[in-house]
């Protein structure tokens, strides 16, 4: 293997082929590897290209720019990474559905030897490969979200009752409304079915917990308590499999149980969105 770790920056600008630079503020997220999963989703703009960095050090193991097309002719992906401070050789993909004005999505996986890419564009589907290049292994991810969304992931296999799920980061102290992690079966976080959502609402410090089958909702609100996490703090949270629902705790302690709601199924995906940092998510 590889890589072990990743540690990316997901930068949304204007594509250079000069010196590697990093973006002033990004969203950190630790221990990024095999298995690991970060969702893209965004309006493609007017201009021609953005680009999405994995960084290591001052490395770049991971580069993607987004080249866009037209409304008939495709987008092209260009591949590459930015090590000992140099691009190596650079790998196109054309034939992809990335064009001005249309809602797009980039999944990538990091698998063992090598991460899969594939782009959604008004119901085409494109994919690819890029294998790695980086030789040791990495600490953190970084990425500047700007205005698109960014969605950090990880794929749960041999999930069943007794499995627990464990998400270390630190809150926001401002900007996001809500912060979400939940888990659900494998597919893109728009359109999967989710086993539960914990979702807390920074504006009154309501949690809800809920699930989504067939774009049906389940919902537990619970107001009122000291809770989920505190503004620029770090956190603990574990959500434990069981029979008969979830176990839900939060730096250790236990915060409330969720009924299941849908079956279980041996692979699933756990989901982080609108945090600015992540260390490291863990699954026993």
């Amino acid at each position: 293997m590889m890589i072990k770790q990743v540690t990316a920056v997901l930068l949304l600008i204007s594509v250079c082929w000069g010196p590697a630079v990093k973006a002033e503020s990004s969203i950190v997220y630790n221990h990024f590897g095999p298995g690991m999963v970060v969702y893209w989703e965004y309006t493609a703009p007017e201009v021609d290209t953005m680009r999405l960095d994995f960084w290591s050090g001052d490395d770049i193991v991971f580069h993607i720019s987004v080249h866009y097309g037209t409304q008939t002719t495709p987008g092209v992906l260009s591949l590459n990474s930015f090590l000992g401070g140099s691009w190596g050789e650079q790998e196109w993909h054309s034939s992809f559905p990335l064009a001005p004005g249309q809602r797009t999505s980039l999944t990538i996986v990091a698998g063992e030897d090598r991460f899969y890419i594939t782009a959604r564009a008004a119901g085409n589907v494109s994919q690819c490969e890029y294998r790695y290049r980086h030789q040791g292994p990495a600490t953190e991810i970084k990425g500047s979200q700007g205005t698109q969304r960014v969605i950090l992931g990880k794929v749960l296999t041999n999930y069943q009752p007794g499995r627990i799920v464990y998400v270390h980061g630190t809150a926001p102290d401002s900007g996001p409304t809500y912060t979400m992690i939940a888990v659900g079966e494998p597919g893109e976080p728009p359109v999967q079915d989710l086993a539960i959502a914990i979702v807390h609402q920074v504006t009154n410090d309501n949690v809800h917990l809920l699930s989504r089958n067939n774009n049906t909702y389940s919902r537990l609100t619970i107001e009122g308590r000291q809770m989920l996490f505190s503004a620029g703090e770090p956190f603990s949270l574990a959500i434990t499999c069981q029979l008969y629902g979830f176990q839900v705790a939060v730096n250790g302690r236990h915060f409330h149980d969720y009924t299941h709601r849908l079956p279980i199924t041996q692979t699933m995906t756990v989901w982080t969105r609108w945090f600015k940092e992540i260390e490291k998510i863990e699954y026993y």
